[in-house]
């Protein structure tokens, strides 16, 4: 008996240890709990993680230019369409395409023999018969049967039809097609023995010297545009290298459908170019100096459509509705909300809310 009320004695004394230990952590508990955690700024801990931590870059001056993409095509501005001046079949047609020719060669012949000697036969025949009646209305005149008036006016008729003889047997030799200047022959539409119809184009020819950038600027832009600017022109010919080059015309009149202005410019650099080359232009319609500029990842636009910027001052984000001016690459011209040398925020600002406590972080060095 004795045994077990020392048994009971032992339980309940160990119990009573469990209960006294679960007594102290609670209260230790709430304490921790009462307490916060709080800091030597008086901050818990709780408060401190859900401060927003946010990166900033200072506003700054320097000039920004707003530049228009586009693309274009090099282009020859001298070029010709010959064109066969008679019917004839094609003779010793000496070039093909990419041949060089020099101004006053022979490029082919127009055969016209066979084409003229109907025409000459039938100006014989019309020449014999006002000859014939010449003489008939001489010996009419002679006798006095018919006035002097008409042997003038059978000679007039005669002289005519000896003038339409000479001009027909002309027409027989073969013309020569003759290059204008030197150019590089870029398309030949015949071969030797086709038969062409007058005014039909035989090839076409360009000046190597004349090749211009062509390409077509927006209406709207047209107003930054004029002779004499300079551009950037990329070609895939050239690993996309950069060339620099400058506008040299402007087309007078609009594309009426397209409403663009047709506009050419000629590289600074001597390279070697070719007719239907691809261009990427960069073309600086507006430039603006001492902007104040900003990341454009700092600009937030809001549901109702403004743009607004948050700044830091003082440990807190403060909102400023602000107004956009040029955009290049990633950064943006700000004309009016903020001032030179303002904390920006760049990262973190899409949650912010006017006078929210902010945390900057801090770039390392």
């Amino acid at each position: 008996m004795n045994q077990i009320i020392r048994k009971k004695s032992i339980l309940d004394l160990h119990n009573g240890y469990i209960a006294l230990f679960m007594s102290v952590s609670l209260s230790v508990g709430a304490c921790v709990m009462a307490a916060g955690c709080r800091n030597k700024s008086g901050e818990t801990t709780q408060q401190k993680k859900n401060i927003p931590l946010v990166e900033v870059e200072v506003a700054r001056l320097r000039t920004i230019t707003r530049n228009v993409e586009l693309t274009g095509t090099i282009e020859a501005a001298r070029v010709a369409r010959i064109a066969s001046p008679a019917e004839g079949p094609v003779l010793n047609c000496s070039v093909r395409e990419g041949d060089r020719i020099k101004q006053g060669q022979v490029i082919l012949t127009i055969g016209r023999k066979r084409a003229a000697e109907e025409q000459v036969e039938t100006a014989r025949k019309e020449l014999a018969r006002e000859e014939k009646d010449l003489k008939r209305i001489e010996q009419l005149v002679r006798s006095g049967a018919i006035p002097a008036e008409q042997l003038e006016e059978s000679q007039l008729r005669v002289s005519r039809a000896r003038s339409q003889l000479a001009k027909a047997l002309e027409s027989m030799e073969d013309y020569q097609i003759r290059a204008p200047w030197a150019g590089i022959v870029s398309k030949v539409f015949i071969t030797d023995g086709y038969f062409v119809s007058p005014r039909e184009t035989l090839l076409e020819i360009f000046d190597p010297n004349t090749l211009v950038i062509r390409f077509a600027v927006p209406e709207k832009e047209l107003e930054n545009v004029r002779a004499g600017m300079q551009l950037s022109v990329t070609l895939d010919t050239y690993n996309h290298h950069v060339f620099d080059a400058k506008i040299t015309r402007l087309y007078p009149e609009l594309d009426r459908k397209m409403h663009t202005r047709i506009v050419e410019a000629s590289l600074t650099e001597n390279i070697n170019l070719v007719p239907g080359m691809f261009t990427r232009i960069s073309l600086p319609v507006q430039t603006v100096k001492d902007a104040i500029i900003i990341p454009d990842s700092a600009v937030v636009i809001t549901p109702e459509g403004d743009k607004v910027v948050f700044i830091v001052k003082n440990g807190k984000a403060l909102r400023r509705k602000v107004s956009i001016g040029i955009e290049e690459m990633q950064a943006v011209q700000i004309s009016d909300g903020i001032q030179v040398g303002d904390a920006v925020v760049i990262s973190g600002n899409q949650k912010l809310q006017d006078g929210m406590e902010v945390s900057i972080l801090k770039r390392e060095q």
